[in-house]
């Protein structure tokens, strides 16, 4: 290839002239198969040589920039790739985060129906309960309200009993007195009756024998 000095190929960042040569191959700048070693062996003129010496030049920074080109194109596609994954990554993220959020969602609102679901359980037991116990106090207060009304029905109808009993003694014994007295006054007016018939009886008797002592007396007379 063309023998390009080593100070230039330092400069252009070039460690010997097949880069050069590989680099303008990419490019199709310079025709490899010419052969100018003989030119510069043969010896070219100061004009030429420093003419080829900028071609070389030319075609050096042409490489350097078409690397840098590349390069810069290599990191711009890494920086987009990136950039690429980078936004995968956050769509990525979002939907799992999205999915995330309405799986909680979810959840919360399964929760709260269960949680609903259990306080309207324990609500209704509740009110059983409280339905059972009203019941139960109900039936007692219905209990001890028959048991006070059949009570005093029976306090009654012993008061009834008793009250009966006292009114039936109190008859009796007025009875008893009435009879005593109707008995007393019979009594007494047989005596009477008695005592009269007799003084009838004795007044008689007497008549009797007045009459009879008179007839005697009469008939001695005589």
């Amino acid at each position: 290839g063309t023998a390009i000095p080593t100070s230039l190929l330092g400069k252009f960042g070039f460690n010997d002239s097949n880069e050069v040569e590989d680099s303008l191959l990419l490019m199709g700048g310079v025709d490899s198969s010419v052969d100018h070693s003989g030119d510069v062996d043969g010896g070219l003129t100061a004009r030429r040589l420093e003419r080829e010496q900028r071609e070389a030049a030319t075609v050096i920074q042409t490489a350097q920039r078409s690397s840098l080109e590349r390069r810069k194109y290599a990191q711009l596609r890494t920086k987009r790739e990136g950039a690429a994954a980078t936004i995968q990554s956050s769509v990525r993220a979002a939907s799992v985060r999205r999915d995330f959020c309405k799986n909680v969602q979810a959840a919360v609102l399964i929760q709260s129906l269960a949680r609903g679901a259990v306080k309207r359980r324990e609500i209704e037991q509740q009110h059983q309960a409280a339905t059972t116990i009203q019941a139960h106090v109900r039936g007692m207060a219905g209990r001890e309200d028959i048991i006070r009304y059949c009570t005093h029905i029976e306090q009654s109808a012993a008061a009834t009993k008793i009250q009966n009993s006292y009114r039936g003694s109190k008859q009796r014994q007025k009875f008893a007195k009435q009879a005593g007295a109707i008995v007393g006054i019979q009594a007494l007016a047989r005596g009477c009756l008695d005592r009269k018939s007799l003084a009838n009886r004795t007044e008689n008797n007497i008549s009797t024998k007045e009459d009879r002592a008179a007839r005697i007396a009469k008939a001695e007379a005589e």
